[in-house]
């Protein structure tokens, strides 16, 4: 198990070899236990035991648990990300709060898939956020998950949930500059996502073309500053992240950060350190650089 304690959040990864699991009522008086738990299951599988049907999960599939109800469960051994939420933070947002024990939904559901995303991206992030980003994060993951559980996003959590989704997007694009399909369709297409929603999604950060087009800047100046790339031309690197036209990339380029990629290119060869006083003064441009 790896699990963090963020803010009044848990969760993490939990790799297990099979087991039985019966919460029984017995169980329930004793631990007191009052608080949802989100299993999405990347490896194996979990059945859902009830005296009406088995409902089993596997590939990417999100089970909801409700410590409060009963519950018996079987599974081979798994991989699974979790988020445990108290029940006080998600049952005022809930249409149904008592109806979500032991549901299983499917993975291919858009919000499953975005919820998946979310949570995925928050348990990557956990190592380098602080107590107070937590806090921040907090209202939009719970924001999320309920929307999941209702199955729709109602007007007034609907932008905590968009806040929720730039993680994973901004996280997707990335992973994907160098891809010449990436853009607002492909964007939609991966989240499940009416374009209308990406923009407003993305507004925050300029928007999706300008987010875009700011992250292949910023790539190409950091390849223009690797000394193991000085035996690659400026149009090479410029087409290794998506731009086709030189004189169009030199003016973006030089638009973005103050000087040409060739004057840039031969600065950073002849820099090779910076005093701790040109940082110290210059600390919010080093910040604003390394996002």
């Amino acid at each position: 198990m790896k699990a963090w304690h963020g803010h009044e959040l848990i969760f993490g990864t939990i790799e297990s070899t099979s087991q039985t699991t019966n919460r029984t009522e017995d169980w329930i008086a004793q631990d007191g236990f009052d608080y949802y738990m989100l299993q999405f299951y990347n490896r194996g599988f979990r059945r859902i035991l009830d005296r009406f049907e088995d409902r089993t999960a596997r590939g990417g599939d999100l089970v909801t648990l409700d410590m409060t109800q009963t519950v018996s469960t079987m599974s081979s051994s798994y991989l699974s990300n979790d988020l445990v939420i108290p029940r006080r933070k998600l049952a005022p947002l809930l249409v149904y709060p008592d109806a979500h024990g032991g549901r299983v939904h499917d993975a291919r559901l858009p919000l499953v898939s975005l919820l998946r995303s979310h949570l995925a991206a928050l348990t990557e992030a956990a190592p380098k956020l602080t107590d107070l980003q937590m806090a921040d994060l907090q209202p939009a993951t719970i924001a999320l998950v309920a929307a999941t559980l209702n199955g729709v996003v109602s007007e007034d959590i609907a932008p905590e949930v968009r806040s929720s989704l730039l993680l994973p997007i901004r996280k997707f694009v990335d992973a994907h500059l160098r891809s010449p399909d990436l853009g607002l369709p492909h964007i939609a297409a991966q989240f499940g996502l009416s374009r209308s929603t990406v923009y407003r999604i993305m507004k925050p950060v300029g928007g999706v073309s300008a987010f875009i087009l700011e992250r292949r800047l910023r790539a190409c100046r950091a390849d223009l500053r690797r000394p193991e790339l000085r035996h690659k031309t400026i149009s090479e690197i410029m087409l290794g992240w998506g731009f086709s036209n030189p004189q169009s990339f030199s003016s973006m380029f030089r638009r973005a950060f103050g000087m040409s990629p060739r004057a840039f290119r031969q600065q950073s060869a002849v820099q090779k350190s910076v005093a701790a006083t040109e940082i110290d003064s210059n600390w919010s441009r080093w910040i604003k650089e390394l996002s």
